[in-house]
């Protein structure tokens, strides 16, 4: 990804994506906001430290894209929609172990 694209996606001007990559201090509010872009952990982004994908409550921008299609869904695709998620991550759960 691109500073220009990446500053369109935050909403600032390319020059403080260059400041942020250079090393000079990152606030929270634009903190949070870079991490949920880049789906990556605020706490990883900001100190290094733990692990790149997001943890606990931290929600990256996908998923917000994916609650906010959820909440407009109607009810009949909402449960199609969860049994196919359930099915994938049985056959990818069974295709790890078998690899083994």
């Amino acid at each position: 990804m691109t500073q220009l694209r990446l500053a369109e996606l935050l909403g600032v001007d390319q020059k403080t994506i260059s400041n942020i990559e250079g090393g000079r201090l990152l606030k929270k509010p634009m903190g949070l906001a870079l991490a949920q872009v880049l789906e990556v952990s605020h706490t990883w982004l900001i100190t290094g430290q733990g692990t790149m994908e997001p943890q606990g409550d931290e929600i990256t921008a996908s998923e917000r894209k994916l609650i906010k299609a959820w909440r407009r869904m109607p009810q009949g695709f909402k449960r199609v929609i969860l049994e196919l998620s359930i099915k994938l991550m049985e056959l990818n759960k069974s295709s790890k172990g078998g690899n083994r």
